[in-house]
């Protein structure tokens, strides 16, 4: 339950950011995700939301498995 409420949170963080990029020709996942709660399609938000958090921690995890520097890595 924390993680799908730490999923959900994450997606609509993004979703100021992504507005700017949203047209008609285009939908961003955190967008998405809005639209889904907004429809009550709860299990297709949750599911695209633990694809935002999985890709999210995979960059995370690039970032510190590579950077030189582990303690000033986002700096």
């Amino acid at each position: 339950m924390v993680g799908a409420l730490m999923s959900f949170i994450t997606a609509i963080n993004e979703l100021s950011s992504t507005l700017i990029l949203y047209d008609a020709g285009t939908i961003t996942m955190p967008v998405k995700v809005y639209v889904a709660v907004l429809d009550g399609e709860f299990g297709l938000a949750a599911a695209l939301s633990i694809i935002l958090l999985l890709s999210t921690g995979a960059c995370v995890y690039a970032v510190f498995r590579f950077a030189e520097n582990r303690n000033s890595a986002f700096l």
